[in-house]
């Protein structure tokens, strides 16, 4: 997602619109509880939740101007704008409600909240997502203008919102004056509607802002071994431990799904032995006074610190099939009983492993291996499955070259030989070997390349060892497409690429490097008989190949500069005879000619022309 973070450091000096950053450290809970506009499973919350002052409220879509709706889904409308997006609001909940507004005729509020029970001297951040609701490259209809305002006075604008299909964040942080409890904050939409200016609101938050938080370790590394316990934390705010402040510590056991308070731990330090996870998560919620930590609404959290504990004792109960050996550090286990090993974690910590066994006799097991070889030569497609399995412990499961899957079947396996077993719940087995086959690689070529001269013409055909679905072509006109062989008139130097697939997908490609010499002239005649013998008769150029794109003009002339004959599109040659219709004497005579190449370079040639009987 795009942020664009505007703060105002102080709301006593501001006198208008002000430059702003984000929120330097922690934040804390959503004061505005309803500000992601909860969730429904209707796809528009029906009753008007009252927050557009002068807007009307609309239940079924699309809103018209002047009116907003809170939705979760623009696709279940009666129908949608043509030039609208049909967007769902920005979370991760099917069901959660946006607010989307069609912009009143004039600017005006679209949005307003009034909050009360704050403290005095606190900073405190406002924030909402935006997103232009018209789709990318409409050209006529205007963008949304939203000025941000805290107590009627503008302190962010956010300028035009592009069509960019994107969900905007923008916002600003304030601090209140001594002796407020209280903040009206407001959105304004500058521009007016009719034709665009139509918008989506989404998770407006407002919460206490502190400094930049920390927790470090007082001592130990990332990791911490059980027997190093308890855990010495320290908190910091810019870099500073204030030890005056009110802090609560807490801790999370489920990956900071949730979190506990933990008692009698308000300063700065904490000492922590009562570990419930080996990956522990700690923060803190802290304000500058008492009275301010007593008001929920006054209170930031720091960041989070996860602590890996390496634990001291592992407990494992284990059954094996009877003869089967299980590795203990440097014991192998063989018969029931109670184990018990002190080795060295991969934390680097002193660790006791302690295993209970048991054994299971060995049963007789049966089944059935089927394996399909790769589909494709040099890909992992190919499978073995085990089937029709019969005896020992059920589940069953499959070990190939010592990877374990969870099932009856191992996919995604390249050619080659492999040590396949049917397992039980305890590992009884039988083993076999499969051998999975590449095909035949597919094959496919165009030639060498080729070093051509422009106006050569050269016949493309693709060689290839396996029936072929569809043949993609690059470099050349996609008129192509799907055929296997045609001719082709380069104009320029080309890398010709083309790419098979065989019905069973498999691909191959190749390239073909075509180099144009692009030096050429054009062949004129400098002599011809006009005799009506039939050998000779007409004076006609001769281009290389198919070389000549058009000519310009072809004057030839008479010895006193009178145009005798000219080139026009179905008279390509001279047939000797003047503009009166009459056989020219016998002489020489100067032509001037230009033409154009198939590549768009234009061509000179100049010279005399002798007419003989």
């Amino acid at each position: 997602m795009k942020r664009i973070y505007f703060t105002l450091i102080s709301v006593i000096v501001l006198t208008g619109m002000g430059n702003a950053q984000e929120c330097p450290g922690g934040l804390g809970d959503n004061l505005f509880t309803a500000g992601d506009f909860g969730v429904g499973s209707s796809f528009v919350l029906e009753l008007d939740p009252m927050l557009a002052p002068g807007y009307q409220y609309n239940r079924t879509g699309p809103p018209n101007d002047g009116q907003y709706m809170i939705t979760n889904d623009v696709a279940d409308w009666n129908r949608v704008w043509d030039t609208w997006l049909v967007i769902g609001d920005n979370s991760s909940d099917p069901n959660g409600y946006m607010m989307v507004v069609n912009a009143s005729f004039e600017p005006g509020l679209f949005y307003e909240e009034t909050i009360d029970g704050l403290c005095d001297n606190t900073t405190y951040e406002f924030s909402a997502d935006i997103i232009n609701m018209i789709k990318r490259g409409v050209t006529d209809h205007s963008d949304p203008n939203v000025v941000f305002l805290l107590n009627d006075d503008p302190v962010l604008n956010t300028g035009n919102i592009d069509k960019n299909e994107r969900w905007n964040t923008y916002s600003f942080s304030f601090d209140t004056e001594p002796g407020q409890t209280s903040v009206k904050l407001s959105l304004r939409n500058n521009a007016p509607g009719g034709i665009g200016n139509d918008l989506a609101l989404d998770n407006i938050s407002f919460r206490a802002c502190g400094p930049r938080s920390e927790i470090s370790l007082i001592d130990g590394g990332e990791i911490i071994c059980e027997e190093d316990l308890p855990i010495r934390l320290i908190a910091t705010l810019d870099g500073i431990e204030d030890a005056n402040r009110i802090y609560q510590w807490e801790v999370s056991y489920d990956n900071e799904y949730s979190w506990l308070e933990i008692d009698d731990q308000n300063g700065s330090q904490l000492t922590f032995s009562d570990i419930g996870a080996e990956q522990p998560f700690f923060r803190f919620s802290t304000a500058a006074s008492a009275a301010s930590f007593a008001n929920e609404k006054c209170r930031y959290y720091s960041d989070v610190l996860s602590v890996q504990i390496s634990k001291r004792t592992y407990e494992i109960f284990d059954t094996i099939c009877g003869g089967t050996i299980l590795n203990l550090g440097t014991a192998d286990l063989i018969n029931p009983g109670l184990y018990q090993e002190e080795l060295i974690s991969s934390k680097g910590c002193d660790s006791i492993v302690m295993i209970h066994l048991d054994t299971v006799r060995r049963e007789v097991l049966n089944g059935i291996l089927d394996f399909q070889d790769p589909g494709c030569y040099g890909t992992a497609t190919g499978q073995i499955l085990g089937r029709e399995v019969s005896g020992g412990y059920p589940p069953y499961h499959l070990e190939v070259e010592d990877l374990d899957y969870d099932g009856l079947l191992a996919e995604n396996l390249l050619s080659g030989s492999y040590n396949v077993l049917i397992e039980d719940r305890f590992n009884c087995f039988i083993s076999t070997s499969v051998e999975l086959i590449d095909p035949e690689k597919l094959s496919i070529s165009l030639g060498p390349d080729l070093n051509l001269i422009l106006g050569e013409e050269i016949d493309l055909l693709v060689e290839h060892n396996q029936e072929l679905e569809n043949i993609n072509w690059s470099g050349i006109s996609s008129e192509f497409t799907d055929q296997s062989a045609f001719t082709l008139l380069p104009f320029q130097d080309v890398d010709i690429i083309v790419t098979a697939k065989t019905i069973d997908g498999c691909e191959d490609r190749d390239t073909l490097k075509v180099r144009l010499d692009t030096d050429i002239s054009i062949y004129v005649p400098n002599i011809f008989s006009p005799n009506d013998d039939r050998v000779n008769d007409q004076y006609i150029i001769s281009p290389f190949g198919k070389s000549l794109g058009g000519i310009n003009f072809f004057l030839i002339y008479d010895r006193w500069g009178g145009v005798m004959w000219k080139y026009q599109e179905g008279n390509e040659g001279w047939n000797g005879l003047d503009p009166s219709g009459k056989l020219v004497s016998p002489g020489i005579y100067p032509f001037i000619l230009e033409g154009v190449l198939i590549n768009g370079d234009v061509i000179k040639e100049s010279g005399t022309i002798t007419v003989v009987n």
